[in-house]
């Protein structure tokens, strides 16, 4: 298992507490080191990666802790 850095951990707990995130589209400038940290955590397989019509949502794989 990858070793995440405590801003990913922070991230998975934030998708944790709200069971489900989606940022929407278009991403603005600041918002896309985030959205690149969330397809990134779902490559890895930490977080499950959903297309929607806002664009895409994330919730947290199961069996993953980010404590």
């Amino acid at each position: 298992m990858r070793r995440l850095s405590e801003h990913q951990i922070h991230i998975l707990s934030v998708v944790q507490k709200h069971e489900r995130i989606c940022i929407g589209l278009p991403i603005e400038p600041e918002w896309a080191p985030i959205a690149q940290e969330l397809r990134q955590l779902a490559k890895w397989r930490y977080l499950i990666e959903e297309a929607t019509d806002d664009g895409p949502a994330y919730t947290l794989n199961p069996g993953v802790d980010p404590r």
